[in-house]
């Protein structure tokens, strides 16, 4: 509906926007042995839509981007993170968290970030 799962999508009144929850009642899940079977060392999804006209098309199975077999990159992470929390913590916290994140694997001392970490707890 709206192109992205975000803060706003997921809090006030993201949670009762009438588009959306139309849109979720239309939806039915359901399991396949063949999907149950690879799990948990695999998590495929399969969507089928049923369109006015009556013809169903569906999707190949599929696995959620960022799992360990469709992995995303670092960027797409550090991307994501800056988009969650920026609205929540402010952006000054938000650059200043992944600054020092990204510094970690040439760190020999981390008191730093988990002070970051504790203060805005």
């Amino acid at each position: 509906m709206h192109g992205t799962i975000g803060v706003r999508e997921v809090t006030g009144d993201g949670l009762t926007d009438q588009t959306v929850l139309d849109l979720a009642s239309m939806v039915e899940i359901s399991e396949t042995d063949a999907f149950n079977a690879a799990f948990p060392a695999r998590r495929f999804a399969r969507v089928h839509l049923v369109l006015k006209d009556g013809r169903t098309v569906s999707s190949e199975p599929t696995e959620a981007q960022g799992d360990p077999e469709n992995k995303v990159s670092d960027q797409v992470i550090w991307d994501k993170f800056a988009t969650l929390t920026t609205p929540v913590l402010g952006p000054d916290w938000a650059q200043s968290f992944l600054i020092n994140a990204q510094a970690l694997p040439e760190r020999s001392c981390v008191a730093d970030f988990f002070t970051q970490m504790a203060v805005k707890g």
